[in-house]
């Protein structure tokens, strides 16, 4: 069970990560200088 969580959760922070990619990569600039100030 607690490898198929962490399959599970593992799964869950690729899509996030995926997911992020796909929104900050066209505005990396502006989205880099936000979380930097």
């Amino acid at each position: 069970m607690a490898a198929r969580s962490s399959t599970v959760l593992l799964w869950i922070l690729v899509s996030i990560w995926i997911l992020f990619e796909d929104v900050a990569r066209p505005n990396l600039p502006s989205a880099a200088s936000s979380l930097f100030h």
